[in-house]
């Protein structure tokens, strides 16, 4: 380090350039290697659009697989991504990711794929909606991947245009509105905790759990029923939509219960595990 010193005090003003340049030659290679890897970072144009195109094409297959409600359209956060792309289109396309994020992990509760208290990203929830069959639309997976790789490309990649931007809300509104529109069962607490009993004449109560009332509508909202099911959580609210979650720890044999309304004995069930479904609120 002294001899270091002193080599800069000896050199002279008038040698300046000539050292700078010696530097510059020195690490001319270091530097060339950082500037192509900036440019790797940068997304061309090209890939934009091939992107933006396979999410455009995807959409446009999700709407032919769910037909799209024109109710839909008024749907609050829809409106909150539209007014929001008028004002700042990359702050719209944020907003409508967290949308379809929740909403996602919303279709993947509601239909019992969703792990309890597991608060998965986007990412994650194509991967579960990958692995499942049985009703949901095929192109819904690719549909939100396609998306997920548009707004990295878009927002933290390269630079955007706003049209670019623009073309990507347009089609994630549209995967929205078909993730919104899976015909699905809808569980609503009907009663968020009623006394149940072991024997018939309702005189025995079961200790340290209580039944939960569930309105349940069928998917396409034909018809509606009531179910009731064991749990000890306490969490539920008369009104809110829950996921459907069970836990197997403990379960219980034959019981009755008093219709809350008719006050009318009727059978709960033969045999349950527990209902622990989430508010979706919350999932």
């Amino acid at each position: 380090m002294k001899d270091l010193a002193e080599l800069i005090r000896a050199i002279t003003p008038l040698s300046w350039p000539i050292f700078a340049f010696i530097i510059f030659f020195m690490l001319k290679k270091p530097i060339s290697d950082l500037l192509g890897r900036l440019n790797k970072v940068k997304v061309s144009k090209e890939d934009v659009e091939l992107t933006l195109g396979k999410l455009n094409e995807s959409a446009k297959e999700v709407e032919k697989e769910v037909p799209l409600q024109e109710k839909l359209e008024a749907i609050d956060d829809i409106k909150e991504v539209i007014e929001k792309a008028a004002q700042s289109p990359k702050a719209a396309l944020i907003l409508l990711s967290t949308y379809l994020e929740r909403e996602a992990r919303q279709l993947l509760a509601s239909l019992g794929h969703l792990k309890s208290n597991q608060n998965i990203q986007l990412s994650e929830a194509i991967q579960v909606l990958q692995k499942q069959s049985g009703g949901l639309p095929g192109h819904i997976p690719s549909a939100l991947k396609f998306f997920e790789e548009a707004r990295n490309k878009l927002i933290h990649e390269g630079e955007a245009s706003q049209e670019d931007i623009l073309r990507a809300i347009d089609s994630g509104i549209t995967i929205l509105k078909a993730l919104k529109a899976v015909p699905k069962e809808i569980n609503v607490v009907y009663h968020p905790g009623i006394d149940i009993f072991q024997d018939q004449q309702c005189k025995i109560p079961f200790p340290n759990v209580k039944g939960i009332i569930l309105e349940t509508e069928s998917p396409g909202g034909v018809s509606k029923s009531f179910r009731i099911f064991p749990t000890t959580r306490s969490y539920f609210l008369k009104g809110k939509r829950v996921s459907w979650e069970w836990s197997f720890e403990s379960t219980w044999g034959p019981a009755w219960y008093k219709d809350p309304d008719t006050q009318e004995i009727k059978p709960a069930w033969r045999s349950s595990a527990e209902f622990v479904g989430r508010p979706l609120d919350n999932v």
